[in-house]
């Protein structure tokens, strides 16, 4: 696994337990991007993509665009992982990619 910081006025602690509920839910290449969703929800206990957010994650630097007005959103943590990535925002808000470009946003605060 690999966490790229995005953001100086960020630090990796900021991140919390998400590069953990991701590392764990990444335990076999393979794996469908449901598959991790679900059991990066199992670990956190509390919602995450069990609750999805509506939006898209517009471009390769991992912008979060959410379906209503609010202003784009960077990401202060890339997070790569056997051909997945996590992108972080703030707010809690995460953005999960496969290698064929499906995504799922939620938030795990």
């Amino acid at each position: 696994m690999i966490v790229e910081m995005l953001d100086d006025r960020v630090s990796i602690e900021a991140l919390g337990l998400i590069p953990h509920f991701f590392e764990r839910a990444l335990y076999i290449e393979g794996q469908s991007i449901q598959s991790v969703a679900d059991k990066m929800d199992t670990l956190y206990h509390y919602g995450g993509f069990v609750y999805p957010f509506e939006g898209t994650i517009v471009d390769k630097k991992g912008r979060y665009l959410a379906d209503n007005d609010d202003d784009p959103l960077d990401p202060i943590a890339r997070i790569t992982k056997l051909g997945f990535t996590l992108w972080v925002y703030p707010y809690a808000i995460v953005g999960l990619i496969d290698d064929k470009g499906n995504q799922k946003i939620a938030r795990f605060d």
